[in-house]
C-alpha cells in the first residue's frame, strides 16, 4: 500500500496532475423491486444478518466517475435487457446520462471500453485541454484489457489500479458516494412501494435513481470520498495508519 501512494505521488509530480484532472470510477449493482425487507433473519451461530427479499429481482449496474475538484461526468446505467427501449428513459433524466444493456445486466471488458470511449473520454477531454488525465480505478477485467490500457496511452490518460482488496479504504466512490447512493435510493423505492407497486418497472426504477443521485452525487460527497482516502489532497497516512491499527488475524486452531 505504502509504494502504491509513493507511485502516486511520483505520477502527480512528473505529469503535473491537478485536481481537475484526478479522476476515480467505479460500478456499482442495484436490483430492480428491491425494498426494506419485512423480515430479518439472524443466524445466532454465525452472528450473521440475512434480508429476506420477496419478489422477482433484476439487475442494474451503474457506473460512476467522480472528480477531485468534486464534479462528475453523467453515469452509464446498463440494464439486463436484448435491446435498449426509449420507454425506461423517465423526463426527468438530465444532462448526458448514457444507457446500455446485456442479458445479465453486469458490466462487461466490452462495456468497460465503451464507457472509456464514450463517457470518459468525451466528457473530460476539453477539460483536459490536451493535459494529461488520472484516472484510478480497480482491478476488474473490465479495467485492465489490453484495449482499455492501449486506449488510455494513445489518449493521455494515465491508468492507476488500486492495490488489490483495499477499495473500502482508497477508493474515493466507496469511501465517499456509493454508501450515500445506496441510503437515497432504498428511500425512493420505498417510498414508491408504498403506493401498493407490486413491482416496480425500469422506467420508475431508474427516475427513483434520478432523485436518489442528484441527492448523493454531490460536491461535499465527492470532496468527502477523495479527502478520506488521502488521495486528494496527498495524505497516505490516513490509509496506512488505519491498516497498521488493524488487528492482525488469528490463527485457526
Amino acid at each position: 500500500m505504502q509504494k502504491w501512494f509513493a507511485d502516486l505521488e511520483n505520477v502527480l509530480a512528473e505529469f503535473n496532475v491537478t485536481s481537475e484532472n484526478m479522476y476515480n470510477m467505479d460500478e456499482s449493482g442495484f436490483a430492480i423491486g428491491e425494498k426494506q425487507p419485512g423480515r430479518v433473519i439472524i443466524n445466532a451461530h454465525i452472528r450473521q444478518k440475512f434480508q429476506a427479499k420477496s419478489g422477482r429481482q433484476e439487475w442494474v449496474t451503474v457506473v460512476e466517475c467522480i472528480c477531485a475538484d468534486g464534479s462528475h461526468i453523467p453515469p452509464l446505467i446498463i440494464f439486463k435487457a436484448e435491446n435498449l427501449s426509449t420507454e425506461w428513459i423517465p423526463a426527468s433524466i438530465h444532462g448526458n446520462w448514457r444507457f446500455n444493456c446485456n442479458t445479465k445486466g453486469w458490466t462487461s471488458n466490452e462495456h468497460g471500453l465503451d464507457w472509456l470511449k464514450q463517457c470518459f473520454q468525451l466528457e473530460t477531454c476539453k477539460k483536459a485541454n490536451s493535459k494529461y488525465h488520472l484516472l484510478i480505478c480497480d482491478g476488474h477485467d473490465s479495467h485492465i484489457t489490453g484495449d482499455f490500457i492501449v486506449y488510455c496511452i494513445d489518449h493521455d490518460i494515465l491508468l492507476m489500479i488500486l492495490p488489490p482488496h483495499s477499495s473500502h479504504l482508497t477508493q474515493p466512490l466507496d469511501v465517499g458516494v456509493f454508501g450515500s447512493l445506496k441510503k437515497h435510493m432504498a428511500t425512493e423505492v420505498e417510498t414508491l412501494m408504498w403506493t401498493g407497486i407490486p413491482q416496480l418497472q425500469k422506467v420508475e426504477w431508474l427516475a427513483a435513481f434520478v432523485t436518489a443521485h442528484d441527492k448523493a452525487i454531490i460536491i461535499k460527497n465527492i470532496l468527502s470520498g477523495f479527502r478520506g482516502t488521502g488521495i486528494h489532497p496527498l495524505l497516505s497516512t490516513k490509509v496506512l495508519r488505519r491498516i497498521a491499527s488493524s488487528p492482525e488475524p488469528q490463527p485457526q486452531s
